[in-house]
């Protein structure tokens, strides 16, 4: 993965994707379990909303529209922080700060819903939607931001580019066997292009296990289960301010 401003990012930028994945995984399956609804993974939210309406339920159709638009209005949100201020941040503080600006609307699920108690009122139910729903657009946006990137709350992209990759992998490895030195050399080095393929992959299971621990949780604790996302997001904001400062250093020396 590529920075276009700082080059290369650092290697924890890998823990940093797998963080979120986490976040994306378990806000789901707490979201799904608390009101059938899907804040994240709008593919599969817009499939719900479908089926709501031909079954004629109207409030889980209702619920899942704004889903839809609570994700829109937080992807928005997170690319106006980007787009304002790219030219001026360093890289990693963007990023950070996009994910701070997640932080809001994911303490607000909590707490409010804490305050609801265990069966909201339809009209607060869906404020919680809201919540959830843009805090993971904000997130979708802060993704966007690392270029040949997985995505880490929808997930039907990140397996396509593993499997093609793989693909690519294994193509690479089948023409390196049968080749001249020379030529061999040659293909050995277009390995590169592809030597993020692992990332795709345990991003896709590190997604599920955010989903498992998610869901277990709301099972044990209900809307506490957001600590873990919560929790998630703020390793990943610490560890952002960490590559900006020693970015920051490192330019200084130079």
């Amino acid at each position: 993965m590529l920075d276009p401003q700082f080059g290369e990012f650092p290697t924890r930028w890998d823990l940093m994707i797998l963080l979120l994945a986490i976040v994306g995984g378990s806000v789901d399956a707490v979201m799904i379990l608390g009101f059938n609804v899907l804040t994240g993974a709008q593919t599969g939210n817009t499939v719900l909303l479908g089926v709501a309406v031909a079954q004629g339920q109207l409030a889980t159709a209702l619920g899942s529209i704004i889903s839809v638009i609570g994700y829109i209005i937080g992807a928005a949100i997170g690319e106006l922080i980007i787009v304002r201020h790219r030219e001026h941040w360093p890289w990693p503080s963007v990023v950070s700060t996009v994910l701070i600006a997640e932080l809001i609307p994911l303490c607000c699920l909590l707490i409010f819903w804490r305050l609801a108690g265990p069966h909201p009122a339809q009209e607060t139910m869906y404020t919680l939607i809201i919540y959830a729903a843009s805090a993971m657009g904000i997130q979708s946006a802060a993704m966007l931001c690392l270029h040949n990137s997985p995505t880490t709350t929808y997930i039907t992209g990140t397996l396509t580019t593993f499997a093609t990759k793989l693909i690519r992998w294994l193509r690479l490895v089948e023409g390196a066997s049968h080749s001249s030195p020379g030529r061999r050399d040659l293909v050995m080095q277009q390995f590169s292009a592809i030597d993020s393929l692992w990332i795709y992959g345990l991003t896709w299971f590190v997604y599920v296990t955010g989903a498992i621990a998610g869901g277990l949780l709301f099972l044990h604790t209900r809307e506490l289960a957001l600590l873990l996302s919560i929790v998630a997001i703020v390793l990943v904001v610490v560890a952002a301010r960490r590559a900006e400062i020693e970015g920051q250093a490192a330019a200084t020396e130079i």
